[in-house]
């Protein structure tokens, strides 16, 4: 019984992580809406600048995730104003989502799939 209950506690510490981050993640469908209603918020891309220049979401701003000082990029942002991230595939957006958590942002989202996702749902881009 006890080899059962830590089995559940070690799943349950592993996944805990990621569950909170698939909260705040969007589908590019559900990012396009949620734009569309706060205009307000941030739609930040965080691809490197020449993946950017080659097509991006329209009114997107562009800190690279490669940056040396993308840190100190993102904590000089509003933490109050809502933040929709995204990359190529996810996998950088996500990783910056868990960073805007650890500074202290109250709304962050990251788009699931990324402008590849965004692309091949036919939705909006612009260079």
């Amino acid at each position: 019984m006890s080899r059962l209950i830590i089995t559940t506690l070690l799943l349950v510490g592993i996944a805990l992580p990621y569950a909170a981050i698939a909260a705040d993640t969007l589908s590019v469908l559900k990012a396009q809406r949620y734009m569309r209603i706060h205009h307000n918020a941030l739609l930040l891309d965080v691809r490197k600048p020449s993946e950017f220049a080659g097509g991006h979401l329209v009114n997107a701003r562009n800190l690279s995730y490669n940056d040396a000082h993308f840190a100190d990029s993102l904590a000089a942002l509003n933490r109050k104003t809502p933040v929709v991230v995204y990359c190529a595939t996810g996998r950088r957006s996500a990783k910056t989502l868990r960073l805007l958590d650890s500074l202290g942002f109250r709304t962050a989202y990251h788009v699931r799939g990324g402008i590849v996702a965004w692309q091949a749902a036919k939705l909006p881009t612009t260079r």
